[in-house]
């Protein structure tokens, strides 16, 4: 009967360890493919980033004024708007080849010269005529669904009534117009050579009254022969392009401070011989593009030197075939354009990025007489002598996003040169995103630096000490309560370090820096006096509770360091540390900076890395250490020679996970490193992590934009960067127990 119960007793037994051994090994691979999946849904949504800006041709349509000067398409290409040289606005169906409505904007007789749009998807038309005269309109595109259908209802809108800009027969021969949501400005060249500038408040329905100002400029060099006019969104610069490569850059800021002549400054584009085939204005009215006849393609921006001169300079130049670029036209919602070649090749460039697509057509480059790519981005026309406009279908969802613009320095509108920056959108409708993830990764280090740079040492030593020298009485209180301290919230660590810690910090400063210094001081002048009087003092403590009496040596540090800071600041500098720091090196101090965060972040990391680090000193061998000790050494090379070399792989792991759980920290640096995603080594500096960002950024960004694809690449990057920490980790702590396995 003992034995049936026995075998049964057994059998159970190998049913409950073969029900265990399954349910851990499912655990075990549910977390490798849990930690697969993860990787593959990121590589998921990181994947559209990787195609570049295509271009489709969908056809050919007729359209009903071969005369057009301007060409403009609602926000799926299906409707178009082209102006006449008449002064006639015609709408037409591009999908169904019929006129849809034909407007007279001008009188009889009336001839337009000159045509051009705000570039923005609302943007405004201007109209220069033979006469001098200049036309306000915005065109619009109501859009309306009766019974699943979707119907457009276009129309245009004057803006201001015709003005008289030049004088009388002084023709128009090109317009520039800016538009932002409160004001719209207007440049002009006429016939004579001589410049106009034009602006007005809009009011909430986009109509204008009477001008604000209205300028005339000196005639500039070789009337007639201006490629481009340019004003910026603030209206503060006017440049003018010659066909020779030739520009102007007037400063109209003097005039409105009353001074008689405005600023200019001038100079070439091109090399000599080389001559300006085409040019548009980007999104925004920040910047515009330019290409020559050798094949040339630069985008420009005037912008104010630190000297107080005027520039033109030269963002960037696109690296294309050496060949003629007959027409640009730019995306009026990105920073995106379309080049026709000679060759009737299409490219298709972003500007910030830099990021390009190419389509080969048959086209005959040199009749066509118009170009525009519609207000939603999707379609590019480009329009023939006969009146035909072939359409293009443009897929550029994520042209914005490259990799040059996600880790190298750019050059951004507005800026004099390439800097790393993260800042992906503001309420400004025309902002150039700056998705530079260097700055995001650059803190991360950063603050994963400074927290192990104060965790190892003290996690470390307190390790050392509690597991080799510490009394085993002691080592059962103290052990217990610094692991208690990683029951703590990081919410409330990062609470703590925000609210109180970094206000003190920024008053007691001096004190705090002191302090540090003088407290490894004063503990290696206590372990020396102990080694003098040890003999005396001995009998009087407990073996292994020696560290009590630091304590007293701990207060009176502080209270030396309080009592030199103020010595230091009032008699020595003269100001404030703070002051001091930044007349002495520049540099600035920030409330929350990389010091709050390394403390606090330090704190979440010092217990696991001890506690680890701990285990693995304590579980040395007792045979070891007595080994040595029988032979004639001394603690401390018994430490140096035997425990340490053994316990280092243990070691290492515990490093490896405090900096991983460093790396991935996220409530303390949200709370207390002040989120400026800065590039600098600067302790007392803020910085932004990555992972901070997502955690910021994830809850409010569009699904599916490249905001919210560029915060999957940063988490992407955290997942590798833990990945290969980790990996790289356990390759080396398996190759340390290999070594020391003699041991």
């Amino acid at each position: 009967m003992n034995n049936s119960l026995h075998r049964g007793r057994f059998a159970a037994r190998q049913v409950l360890d073969r029900c265990a051994n399954a349910l851990i090994s499912a655990g075990g691979v549910g977390v490798i493919l849990s930690v697969v999946m993860i990787l593959v849904f990121l590589l998921h949504e990181v994947a559209p980033l990787l195609s570049a800006p295509s271009l489709t041709e969908q056809g050919t349509s007729a359209v009903p004024a071969s005369d057009s000067t301007l060409l403009v398409a609602e926000d799926i290409g299906s409707v178009g708007l082209a102006f006449s040289e008449s002064g006639e606005a015609r709408f037409f169906d591009l999908s169904r080849d019929r006129a849809l409505l034909t407007r007279s904007l001008l009188y009889a007789d009336a001839s337009v010269t000159a045509a051009t749009r705000a570039a923005l998807p609302w943007g405004a038309a201007a109209l220069g005529t033979e006469a001098g005269e200049l036309l306000l309109v915005r065109p619009e595109f109501e859009t309306t669904v009766t019974q699943g259908r979707r119907e457009l209802r276009p129309s245009v809108r004057p803006i201001v009534p015709l003005l008289q800009l030049a004088p009388a027969g002084d023709a128009l021969l090109r317009v520039a117009l800016t538009e932002t949501d409160s004001e719209l400005a207007v440049a002009a060249e006429s016939a004579s050579g001589r410049l106009y500038f034009a602006s007005w408040q809009l009011d909430e329905n986009g109509l204008a009254g009477s001008a604000n100002r209205v300028l005339s400029l000196p005639p500039g060099e070789d009337p007639g022969s201006s490629g481009l006019l340019f004003v910026d969104a603030r209206h503060r610069f006017l440049v003018r392009v010659t066909f020779q490569g030739n520009y102007t850059v007037h400063d109209l800021a003097p005039v409105n401070n009353a001074m008689p002549v405005p600023r200019l400054t001038s100079g070439s584009l091109f090399e000599a011989g080389e001559q300006l085939t085409a040019a548009a204005v980007l999104f925004g009215s920040a910047s515009f593009v330019v290409a020559s006849d050798r094949g040339a393609l630069l985008q420009l921006s005037p912008t104010l030197q630190d000297s107080g001169e005027l520039s033109l300079q030269t963002l960037r130049r696109f690296s294309v075939p050496g060949k003629a670029v007959h027409h640009l036209a730019a995306d009026p919602g990105s920073r995106l354009f379309a080049a026709v070649f000679d060759d009737g090749a299409i490219g298709l460039f972003h500007s910030t990025s830099q990021r390009q697509g190419w389509a080969t057509t048959g086209l005959a480059t040199d009749e066509i007489t118009a170009s525009s790519i519609s207000n939603g981005g999707g379609q590019l026309l480009l329009q023939d002598a006969q009146g035909g406009v072939t359409r293009f279908s443009i897929q550029a969802p994520h042209a914005d996003v490259s990799a040059r613009s996600l880790f190298a320095a750019v050059q951004y509108e507005g800026y004099r040169a390439p800097i790393f920056k993260w800042q992906p959108a503001t309420a400004g409708a025309t902002y150039e995103a700056k998705l530079s993830l260097s700055p995001l990764l650059w803190g991360t280090l950063k603050a994963a630096f400074f927290t192990m740079l104060f965790a190892i040492p003290l996690a470390l030593s307190a390790a050392i000490f509690t597991g080799y020298f510490m009394a085993s009485s002691m080592r059962r209180k103290v052990k217990p309560g610094i692991e208690l301290m990683e029951a703590m919230p990081t919410v409330v660590l990062g609470f703590l370090a925000a609210l109180w810690f970094a206000p003190w910090l920024d008053e007691h400063l001096a004190e705090a820096l002191l302090a540090c210094l003088l407290l490894p001081v004063a503990v290696a002048v206590s372990g020396v006096l102990w080694g003098l009087l040890g003999n005396v003092l001995r009998p009087y403590v407990v073996s292994g509770w020696e560290p009590l009496l630091l304590l007293p040596v701990f207060a009176g540090t502080a209270a030396l360091a309080v009592f030199a800071a103020d010595l230091l600041e009032q008699w020595y500098l003269g100001m404030s540390l703070k002051d001091y720091i930044y007349q002495r090196w520049g540099l600035d101090y920030a409330q929350r900076n990389a010091l709050v965060v390394g403390v606090a972040m330090g704190l979440a990391v010092v217990p696991t890395v001890f506690s680890i680090a701990e285990d693995a000193l304590y579980s040395v061998p007792k045979q070891l250490s007595d080994g040595s000790l029988a032979l004639g050494a001394s603690r401390w090379q018994t430490l140096r020679n035997v425990v340490l070399p053994t316990a280092s792989p243990g070691i290492f792991s515990a490093l490896m996970i405090g900096l991983g759980r460093a790396v991935g920290e996220t409530m303390i640096v949200v709370m207390a490193a002040g989120n400026t995603p800065l590039m600098d080594s600067n302790l007392f500096s803020g910085m932004r992590t990555l992972s901070a960002t997502i955690a910021l950024e994830a809850p409010e960004v569009a699904l599916g934009s490249s905001h919210y694809r560029v915060l999957i690449v940063a988490a992407l990057l955290l997942f590798l960067l833990t990945f290969i920490l980790n990996s790289a980790a356990e390759l080396l702590r398996q190759r340390l127990r290999r070594r020391y396995r003699a041991l």
